[in-house]
């Protein structure tokens, strides 16, 4: 009897391990499969086509309000597209909750219009707390046709 449970528990850690590992391959496939399908719309900024608006996508901020490097990175970028006139505004998607520790929008609002980008070239979107939040809301909301997404390069796929 001691050996048929000892084979049951092998059996059972075998198909744990198995649907681990099954899992794991299916992330990087689905993470291979969503890089290699968006290839060729990522673009440096050099390359970036006029468009409708310039999305910036929200990320963390200090308790402070100001941007912390991730989203300081991605406002830069975005400044000096809208300077090269790739967009005539720039949507800044994210919290936009009234709290300064936590007002993703409100932030990159302040950091923009310090840099001297002009109030009515800024639009908020503070509903946009995910990704494809943004993106849809951006289109069905915001009538954005056609955009330059304004990340950074380990968010660029995703977004």
């Amino acid at each position: 009897m001691a050996r048929a449970g000892a084979d049951r528990r092998k059996r059972w850690w075998r198909r744990g391990v198995a649907t681990l590992l099954g899992a794991v391959v299916l992330m990087v496939a689905i993470n291979l499969h969503v890089i290699a399908s968006v290839a060729d719309r990522i673009v440096t900024p050099e390359l970036a086509r006029i468009s409708d608006a310039l999305i910036v996508p929200g990320a963390r901020i200090g308790a402070d309000g100001q941007p912390y490097d991730v989203l300081r990175d991605r406002l830069d970028a975005a400044l000096v597209l809208w300077q090269r006139g790739a967009a005539p505004r720039i949507l800044l998607s994210g919290r936009g909750d009234g709290d300064l520790a936590t007002d993703e929008v409100a932030s990159m609002r302040r950091y923009l219009e310090a840099a001297g980008v002009p109030k009515a070239a800024l639009v908020d979107d503070a509903l946009g707390l995910r990704t494809l939040d943004t993106m849809d809301r951006a289109a069905t909301v915001f009538g954005v046709r056609r955009a330059i997404v304004v990340t950074n390069e380990f968010h660029l796929a995703r977004a």
